[in-house]
């Protein structure tokens, strides 16, 4: 299928403004035998591009045993192709997270029960639930990588630039809402960092982001405090009921953003 472009004014194809009409294709919650009819109703209503997420939870259903084939629910190659035929662009959203009522937001069963050391913690230390895990912890970060060397070269495959129906890709889904909506920040300590030399991985961009979480013993925040970590400072303002925020990190002459959410 033919690239799909844009600009300051639309999206575009073969340098026409065209309307994106994307409707959501939930190829493992459809019969298989009934995809092509149910496209084919959705392109006579006006449609041109099918979105769909790509579950993790569905294809590696135990770890390290990865389905994406066969003629049921999990051949996501097959709705890849029969899209392209059909003529209909694709948005495909791999995750980590799909959230869409999936059981764990789409995360597998053997991850988020196998491996509690990944769950967000609240400012004592509490797990949120078994499904909030901590996005920056290091063995969260294995498993996704892992997830991601099965099902991105599938997408890639089937990417319009060479030939297929995927135009868009959507790495994870309302992300940060997995924190925010169950309990606030998270406070993983494994996760987050602390205040050693080059304490998350050597970098003073990211012991900034961070957030200095582990400050003090009891994590209580002195509004107006400012930490010294690894060569640079951090100050604190009052946030929602008892949270404390960052009001920015300097190291050096730069400004490291992305601190007021």
């Amino acid at each position: 299928m033919k690239p799909v472009t844009f600009d300051s004014l639309c999206y575009r194809v073969d340098g026409e403004p065209v309307y994106i009409n994307s409707g959501e294709f939930h190829y493992f919650r459809t019969p298989k035998a009934d995809w092509r009819r149910r496209m084919q109703l959705f392109k006579e209503a006006g449609g041109n591009c099918l979105a769909t997420y790509v579950p993790w939870i569905v294809h590696e259903p135990a770890e390290g045993e990865f389905a994406f084939g066969g003629d049921g629910y999990r051949d996501l190659e097959g709705f890849l192709r029969l899209a392209e035929e059909m003529g209909l662009y694709v948005v495909a959203r791999p995750g980590p997270y799909q959230y869409s009522e999936l059981r764990y937001a789409g995360l597998p069963v053997w991850l988020c029960d196998g491996y509690p050391q990944i769950r967000a913690h609240d400012i004592n230390g509490k797990d949120f639930n078994a499904w909030s895990v901590s996005y920056l912890h290091p063995l969260f970060l294995e498993k996704v990588r892992a997830w991601f060397d099965q099902v991105v070269p599938i997408i890639t495959k089937h990417t319009v630039t060479n030939g297929g129906a995927v135009a868009f890709v959507q790495l994870d889904n309302e992300m940060g809402g997995v924190h925010w909506w169950i309990s606030g920040h998270d406070y993983n300590a494994e996760a987050m960092g602390n205040l050693i030399p080059s304490g998350f991985v050597g970098q003073p961009r990211d012991i900034a982001r961070v957030a200095v979480f582990l400050a003090t013993d009891d994590a209580r925040y002195i509004v107006g405090q400012t930490i010294v970590v690894d060569g640079g400072t951090t100050s604190w303002m009052p946030f929602g009921d008892g949270f404390r925020k960052p009001m920015g990190c300097y190291f050096g002459k730069g400004y490291v953003s992305g601190l007021h959410e």
